[in-house]
């Protein structure tokens, strides 16, 4: 006897979903149902490459002004280079993951082949070989690509590393002229504070030296290094006081490099212009000291007399030599090569200032023809001494014409 089928027959009309569901139910017992699978771990969120390639350029132009072999032993500044060197390993490793990441990648490489490549000038790329400059305008082009991510890169400026230099510049004198400002008001000399300051300025400044310019900003950023060092008693919260007209290098120098900031949009180191003073016509009958200082020399020559001006002259010159004389004096320095005392200070601005003096009867005798014979000779004279005492003789071969002429070859 054939055991009755009492399984029910499917219905034509029934989809797959249910006849599957009836199996199911059907088996039963026989069938182990799967456990749910275990969530799988998501992916760890991968990291902006093309922002990080973007930050280590911006970076670079920070790291590359204290980045000499020199400064070695910097914690801070291995810390930065380390930084760097892993965003371009990562720039190495990681495949890109669409146009954004390929221009961000050609962005940095870029930067590093420029900022890298031995012996050349970055204003001209003629000087590279024919690789060098296939390799920038394929990277250039990729960078020009349609269809990246909008960034907020821009290229870093030509003198970047000199503006950076110049912030550091400006801070380190500030912290300079602070120690000298707070010894003056207690009256104390701290030698150690007194030189660290010092060398702080000096090392930034050869860095600036040693950077080369490439744009009129750069330029004005060598000419604050000069405003610094025009005068021993200036500083960033008390340029230099006006002399009169012979005394306007710090203003030119301040100008030059505000100028020049100004013509290349870049930026503008914070430091007060003097203000203008009265030019000096003439000595004070007491020939006292005026703030210090003894009279500027921009007295008014034109009323003298070509003789008049051969007799002033070497009165002045002794008067500077014995000034020059005394600037190297023991008693006018605080200890042997550090600072001046304050009137150390004095001889050495007037010592100076006697020079220019020196240098402006000179200039009026040059301009003025003799009227006769007398005043031929002595303007030769004069103006013979003038030019071997400051050197120069073959610069001026009209002067040498005229001695011929005087005297006879």
């Amino acid at each position: 006897m054939t055991k009755q089928n009492t399984a029910k027959a499917a219905l034509p009309g029934d989809d797959l979903r249910q006849r599957a569901a009836r199996a199911r139910d059907a088996a039963g017992r026989f069938i182990r149902r799967q456990a749910p699978a275990e969530l799988q771990p998501e992916a760890p969120h991968r990291s902006d490459l093309a922002q990080a390639c973007d930050r280590a350029v911006a970076n670079w132009i920070t790291i590359q002004p204290t980045s000499p072999a020199e400064n070695g032993d910097d914690e801070g500044l291995d810390v930065a280079l380390d930084a760097y060197d892993l965003v371009f390993r990562r720039a190495i490793d990681e495949p890109s993951d669409g146009i954004a990441e390929v221009q961000a990648k050609a962005r940095l490489l870029l930067c590093d082949l420029i900022e890298h490549t031995a012996g050349h000038d970055p204003s001209d790329e003629r000087t590279l070989t024919d690789d060098e400059r296939l390799t920038r305008v394929v990277l250039r082009e990729v960078i020009a690509l349609p269809g990246g991510v909008p960034t907020t890169f821009s290229a870093p400026h030509p003198d970047a590393a000199l503006f950076a230099l110049g912030d550091q510049f400006m801070a380190a004198w500030v912290a300079e002229d602070a120690v000298e400002v707070a010894e003056r008001e207690v009256d104390v000399e701290e030698e150690a504070t007194d030189w660290k300051a010092y060398n702080d300025c000096k090392r930034i400044a050869e860095q600036i030296v040693r950077t080369p310019a490439v744009t009129p900003a750069g330029y004005g950023i060598k000419a604050l290094l000069l405003a610094r060092y025009d005068s021993e008693d200036s500083g960033p919260s008390r340029p230099i006081a006006p002399q009169g007209s012979f005394a306007s290098d710090w203003n030119v120098l301040r100008q030059t490099q505000q100028g020049a900031a100004r013509l290349a949009a870049a930026p503008d180191m914070g430091i007060p212009i003097s203000p203008p003073a009265d030019p000096v016509t003439g000595i004070p009958v007491s020939g006292n000291l005026i703030e210090d200082r003894l009279p500027a020399p921009g007295h008014d020559l034109s009323q003298l007399s070509i003789v008049e001006l051969a007799r002033l002259y070497p009165v002045v010159v002794r008067v500077e030599e014995v000034m020059g004389s005394a600037e190297n004096a023991p008693c006018f320095w605080e200890a042997p090569n550090t600072y001046r005392t304050p009137a150390g200070k004095i001889i050495n601005r007037e010592a100076d200032r006697l020079g220019q003096f020196t240098s402006a009867i000179a200039e009026e005798m040059r301009r003025r023809p003799p009227a006769d014979d007398d005043e031929a000779e002595e303007r030769a004279n004069t103006l013979l001494w003038h030019t071997v005492v400051t050197g120069g003789v073959a610069e001026h071969p009209e002067l040498i014409a005229e001695i011929n002429a005087t005297w006879g070859a």
